[in-house]
């Protein structure tokens, strides 16, 4: 995994741990937002595979 990749799931394990921990002092609003905020950070697809794709030149001759 790229280092990108790390950052965004240490971003991510905050979001959560912070929206548990507001959660628990009863701060609704902003524990809502963390854990939101969380689980979107965890869908956002990771690209891992590079794919080079090479096209024919366009007019080229055969």
């Amino acid at each position: 995994m790229s280092h990108w990749a790390w950052l965004g799931l240490a971003a991510t394990a905050y979001c959560l741990i912070r929206g548990v921990v507001d959660l628990r002092r009863r701060s609704y609003g902003w524990g809502v937002a963390g854990l939101a905020s969380g689980i979107v950070m965890l869908m956002i697809p990771n690209p891992n595979d590079v794919v080079t794709v090479t096209l024919p030149i366009a007019g080229a001759s055969r």
